[in-house]
């Protein structure tokens, strides 16, 4: 017992070998714990290793749990953005080449839902009514716009750097989805993310910090 507690406490990465290498070092210190009976070192060894590697497994798989969770609503968000950059462009043809004044225009004009209106990453929910017109009404109420409009006063001629929409750099810490002119939609990364928010929110519209090749 002593031994193979020893043996899966070497492994004490794998989650169910620390919880074997705990099991079994705590019976081979209690069979060692007799006179003339040897590894009880052994043991002891064993269930320090376990119990490090249960405290790592705790530390550990949580975080990467809540990291992939995170990686999906990046790819979520990123997905919204596609869809709201393709209904301006519908709304922009049909308003000789104008975007709306507003995001919730889309709601009233184009084939799109509340839905791709809402980060997974904030406490946002999508906006709902008994009709259209209440629907679109509800979401300047609060709490169910996530992305920052900038396509007011713009037309689709504007610039391949030229931001449309994005998300607060909150929602994902470490950077942001932006829609751009041309409609591609880039997370943007790295020390860069905080300047480019920045100049954004000033009115620096494309901003000067942003790099296409970076991306």
């Amino acid at each position: 017992m002593a031994l193979w507690s020893l043996i899966f406490g070497i492994l004490f990465f794998f989650p169910p070998t620390a919880l074997l290498a705990v099991i079994f070092g705590i019976i081979g210190i209690a069979k060692t714990s007799r006179r003339n009976i040897r590894g009880r070192g052994l043991a002891v060894a064993g269930l320090v290793l376990g119990c490090l590697g249960m405290a790592f497994a705790a530390w550990f798989i949580p975080m990467a749990y809540q990291r992939g969770f995170e990686t999906a609503h990046r790819v979520r968000c990123a997905s919204n953005l596609r869809q709201i950059g393709q209904a301006m462009l519908l709304y922009a043809n049909e308003n000789r080449g104008q975007f709306p004044p507003t995001m919730d225009e889309l709601l009233l004009t184009q084939d799109i839902t509340s839905v791709v209106f809402v980060c997974p990453s904030t406490d946002d929910t999508p906006a709902t009514g008994m009709n259209t017109q209440q629907t679109v009404a509800n979401v300047s109420a609060g709490g169910h716009q996530s992305y920052v409009y900038l396509g007011k006063g713009k037309n689709g001629a504007a610039g391949a750097n030229v931001v449309l929409v994005y998300e607060p750099l909150s929602h994902h810490k470490d950077g942001f989805n932006a829609l751009f002119g041309d409609g591609r939609v880039v997370f943007i990364y790295g020390p860069d993310a905080a300047k480019i928010e920045a100049e954004l929110k000033a009115g620096q519209d494309p901003p000067p910090s942003y790099k296409p090749q970076l991306n």
